[in-house]
Parts: structure tokens; C-alpha cells; sequence
């Protein structure tokens, strides 16, 4: 049986450019909704007047970031590390590997880095919980296929 390039599995090296795009995405908008808890005491965040931010201007873009980007940007970036851990995990069982070993390395290093980025840059960290989540989720998808 012939593949197309439509057909063929994805080669192990091959990227999906929509999951990147989609997840630079993500992360510029966190970014976006972070530079102010990043610039300015921690209430300016919920509150643009905590910091003197009552003008029209700073109120639009307030509102503005937290209509279209506060919560939903962590979601879409949520999702797509689910993503990105089962195309992980699936052309690892594709070529006959141990999908676990490569997923569980891939957790660990985000725990690393998440604990040095709390520790040593900032208390806002995610990595940490992404990866504990990440754990977690991978056990639950190999009870799923354990039955």
C-alpha cells in the first residue's frame, strides 16, 4: 500500500505548524497578561485603578486584555500541552518505543525547570504544575488502553 503525503503518519521529527503557531499564541498572550503582574503590585492585575490606571485609556485596555486574553490564553495553551502529549506519545508507540520513558523525561525536565523558574525568577510558575498534571494524565490514558 502506497501512502500519500495527505495519508502517511507524520515522521518523528515532523511538526505540526498549526499546534506551534497555536501555542507561540498562547504564550504571547500570557505573556501580555503578565507584564502586569510582572510591572505592578499584584492587585493592579484584577483592579487597573489599584495603581493608578483610572483613565479611559488604561480602563479600554484593561478590559480589553481581560476579555480576550485573561484565563483564555492559559486554557489554549492547556490544551494544546495535551496535544502535544499524545502526538508524543503516539509515534513513540508507532515506532516501538516506550512511550512512557520519553513522556515521563519530558515531565521531569519541566519540573526542573519549573522549580528553578519559581525559586530563582518568579513565583508564577506553571511548569511545576503541568508537569504533575502531565504525570498524572499519562497514567490515566494508559488505564485507558491497559483494558
Amino acid at each position: 500500500m502506497i501512502l500519500t503525503d495527505e495519508a502517511r503518519p507524520p515522521d518523528s521529527l515532523e511538526r505540526y505548524d498549526s499546534l506551534d503557531f497555536l501555542r507561540g499564541c498562547a504564550v504571547m498572550g500570557i505573556l501580555a497578561m503578565n507584564i502586569t503582574a510582572f510591572a505592578m503590585p499584584e492587585t493592579a492585575y484584577i483592579n487597573p485603578a489599584a495603581y493608578g490606571g483610572a483613565d479611559s485609556g488604561n480602563i479600554a485596555a484593561w478590559l480589553f486584555g481581560f476579555l480576550f486574553f485573561d484565563g483564555k490564553m492559559r486554557g489554549l495553551f492547556s490544551l494544546l500541552f495535551g496535544a502535544s502529549m499524545m502526538v508524543i506519545i503516539i509515534r513513540a508507540t508507532n515506532r516501538g518505543e516506550d512511550a512512557g520513558k520519553g513522556h515521563f523525561t519530558r515531565m521531569l525536565w519541566l519540573v526542573l525547570f519549573g522549580l528553578a523558574h519559581f525559586f530563582l525568577i518568579w513565583w508564577g510558575d506553571i511548569l511545576f504544575r503541568y508537569a504533575a498534571t502531565g504525570a498524572a494524565a499519562y497514567l490515566f490514558h494508559h488505564c485507558h488502553h491497559a483494558n
